[in-house]
């Protein structure tokens, strides 16, 4: 895929150096998979679906369809089909027809039951006609991913591939991700899968951690991991915790997951993970990249923290009494203290407040101290997003470069309703702009805005002011 080709354009010979420096560095490093899936780009899906993806349901086709038909009729109704993609956590809205993907956009179970909506050769295959009787299979997704068939040689194969890089980059660990939601008993398939990988891995002396495990798998699996957090971390946090504590039920190391440090975090919500990671006697796992390390104003301090709590956590020093609370869902506090001399202070964040931009306004914070002793207070000013316009828009000297809202005539000689919008791209081009000023809209180019935002490039060259 065009991404893998940028990020490392030498192919494997490139992630071998990559790694080479890291362990050179010092570090430890695994391979992290979603390792039940098959991405929906790759060449084992198109132009030629391998056999071996997994197939969930199947319904004979109705009658011959023709390669731009857009409804495919079923001899029966696909009660058992998907009626919704459900997207990341669905399974998916995707027909396998001979050699050809289908995406179907609603089943129909009523007297001409099918697939309506189909949008024909997905994935790199071709639109193809079919004969009445073909099997019309639903490709099972999981995680975005298409699930591989664990009992068909497919697995195997890509076991395989994936021990490739494995043992030629020296990994030390492996992360099997995804290894729960499977195509049948969890007991029977997460260690069919993980042990597909494992028996193909040269080192068998490494570290490997798992979204779940099995009762086969315990002895393999060394560490147990929660899942993403990237927005709402506390609140995510709290509702995995049950979760966390179900694993040392098993005896099973944590690992309390992967949290993002990107422009939604700030670092008490680091800091919520850290003590939580001490209650639960658990590492912390971070998912970023050096470009969001590096737009993040609080990247290297939030880093800084993540060690010192760390270092704590390793020593062991902390009661069985604090390591309870620190496992209760809202009870924050913060490490104070230097060199060997540690201590927890309880402390209570507050939800962002946005505060009046009005000349001479005042803004009020009211807090609530729950402790029945004195409380410090401490507060944290963000500038935000821009709720009004400034003093700037309404200021004497500002020039208007184009109105949207003032009637104009048009090209055609119409005349506009009033406090009708004024403006058209097609008719109205830069009648609406100030005298001197010529006016564009367009499409940015790809890549010049923030990562998954939109956004429309407004040109004027206003007038000169005398």
């Amino acid at each position: 895929m065009p991404e893998r080709k940028a990020n490392f354009p030498n192919g494997l010979a490139g992630l071998k150096a990559t790694i080479a420096r890291l362990k050179g560095a010092g570090f430890k490093v695994g391979l992290h998979l979603l390792c039940a899936g098959i991405d929906p780009g790759d060449p084992l899906v198109g132009p030629a679906p391998d056999a071996g993806l997994y197939v969930d349901t199947t319904v004979p086709l109705a009658a011959d369809v023709d390669a731009m038909a857009d409804f495919i009729p079923a001899s029966a109704a696909p009660a058992k089909f998907p009626a919704k993609d459900d997207g990341y956590t669905g399974h998916g809205m995707t027909l396998r027809i001979d050699d050809e993907i289908v995406r179907y956009g609603q089943i129909r179970l009523g007297e001409k039951p099918g697939f309506a909506g189909c949008a024909r050769g997905a994935h790199g295959t071709k639109p193809a006609p079919h004969k009445r009787g073909a099997a019309v299979k639903h490709l099972y997704m999981s995680y975005g991913l298409f699930l591989i068939d664990a009992d068909s040689p497919l697995m195997d194969r890509v076991a395989q591939n994936a021990a490739e890089v494995w043992n030629a980059c020296d990994c030390d660990g492996i992360y099997f991700d995804g290894a729960e939601c499977l195509q049948g008993e969890q007991n029977y398939y997460n260690a069919r899968i993980m042990m597909a990988y494992y028996g193909k891995l040269k080192n068998k002396d490494i570290i490997a951690q798992g979204s779940s495990f099995s009762q086969y798998t315990w002895h393999l699996v060394g560490r147990q991991a929660s899942a993403d957090g990237f927005r709402d971390i506390k609140g995510y946090l709290d509702k995995r915790s049950p979760d966390i504590s179900s694993y040392g039920a098993n005896f099973m190391p944590v690992d309390i997951g992967w949290y993002a440090i990107n422009e939604n975090i700030r670092p008490d919500d680091i800091e919520y993970v850290c003590t939580r990671a001490i209650g639960f006697e658990a590492s912390v796992s971070i998912e970023t990249s050096v470009r969001e390390l590096d737009a993040h104003p609080l990247s290297g301090a939030i880093l800084d923290m993540i060690g010192q709590y760390e270092d704590f956590r390793l020593q062991g020093k902390c009661s069985g009494e604090l390591k309870a609370e620190m496992r209760t869902p809202r009870r924050e506090f913060r490490m104070i203290g230097d060199g060997s001399t540690k201590r927890f202070v309880p402390v209570q964040y507050g939800d962002w407040q946005a505060l009046g931009d009005a000349p001479g306004e005042q803004a009020f914070i009211k807090v609530k101290n729950d402790r029945k002793i004195p409380a410090c207070i401490e507060v944290d000013l963000k500038i935000g997003e821009m709720l009004r316009p400034g003093r700037s828009y309404s200021a004497p000297e500002a020039v208007m470069l184009a109105d949207f809202e003032a009637p104009v005539a048009r090209q055609d000689g119409a005349a506009t309703k009033p406090n009708a919008p004024a403006y058209d791209p097609k008719t109205y081009t830069d009648l609406v702009a100030n005298q001197g000023c010529t006016m564009n809209i367009s499409v940015p180019p790809e890549n010049s805005v923030r990562v998954d935002s939109a956004g429309l490039t407004f040109l004027a060259h206003p007038v000169t002011l005398p």
